[in-house]
């Protein structure tokens, strides 16, 4: 999967869930692995595979947020 995909596909779940206006209420935001799957079709497992900072999502670093396993 090539990161522009990823990056494209994050900023896809950010619109779809308005996660931004959410993490501003109530300063995290919860998505299960099916609701990552549901908008683009991808497993959550290879999204949410963040090795290093760099590898974020540009909607993420832009907003300085990062992702929590629960």
């Amino acid at each position: 999967m090539s990161k522009i995909n990823i990056h494209q596909s994050w900023e896809n779940i950010f619109s779809h869930y308005n996660i931004l206006s959410k993490i501003r209420k109530n300063r995290f935001f919860d998505i299960t692995a099916d609701e990552i799957k549901a908008i683009d079709g991808k497993e959550a497992r290879l999204m949410t595979k963040v090795d290093f900072r760099e590898n974020l999502p540009n909607i993420m670093k832009a907003e300085n947020l990062s992702i929590l396993a629960i």
